[in-house]
């Protein structure tokens, strides 16, 4: 049986630094351990779009969404192998790259609590089309990291 509900150990407590009347940090305080408390779900996580952002040129607005509260999301770009490139040329795939997509989030290693938000997504090279961070977007949550 679980030591609390999951909305009572969230309000336990949050907290924001503003400045000028922007958050610039928010964090949480958690009375418990997600697993123990039995009420850790499958979010179902999906990346519904990815566009290019109109509110910053050259970066990409990334949208999360969420069945279920999804702690600790974040979102990468996966290390494509030597290897598994040449296995898809092989294949006939007319695109794939070593590495991954150098960049950085607007924020990462959250806790998405609504059905859904956006990130965006600044890559330090550029070139970088909608359909090279499709292809190489990974979305992980803790639910991932357990085997249920």
């Amino acid at each position: 049986m679980p030591r609390c509900s999951f909305t009572a150990c969230l309000r336990g407590g949050s907290g924001s630094y503003m400045h000028a009347a922007q958050v610039l940090a928010q964090n949480h305080v958690f009375l418990g351990d997600f697993v123990e408390m039995g009420v850790l779900a499958d979010p179902s996580l999906m990346v519904e779009s990815v566009d290019a952002s109109t509110k910053a040129p050259g970066s990409f607005d990334v949208t999360v969404t969420a069945a279920n509260i999804a702690p600790f999301v974040w979102l990468e770009t996966r290390c494509v192998t030597a290897l598994s490139c040449s296995a898809a040329a092989n294949s006939g795939a007319h695109s794939c790259h070593v590495g991954s997509i150098p960049g950085v989030w607007s924020d990462n290693g959250f806790l998405l609590t609504a059905s859904s938000t956006v990130m965006t997504f600044t890559p330090w090279n550029t070139g970088v089309t909608v359909d090279d961070l499709k292809g190489d977007l990974m979305l992980t949550s803790l639910y991932d990291m357990y085997s249920f």
